[in-house]
């Protein structure tokens, strides 16, 4: 999903990267994805660290 421009942020939650403004702390370990809508919809504990490496990743394919 992540090469096609899409990752999963929830177990039933798949989202495309263009559609992605932002990532936010709501409190108590718990963080959630910013649309373009200005819709939260909230990123499951266990996708945390795979959606901040692909953030990260588009980041540095975009700056180079």
């Amino acid at each position: 999903l992540t090469g096609c421009g899409f990752i999963r942020i929830h177990r039933s939650t798949i989202i495309a990267f263009n559609q992605i403004a932002g990532v936010r702390h709501v409190g108590g370990g718990s963080w959630a994805v910013i649309d373009c809508k200005g819709d939260t919809i909230s990123i499951g504990r266990t996708y945390l660290a795979d959606l901040r490496a692909a953030l990260f990743e588009n980041i540095a394919a975009r700056s180079s």
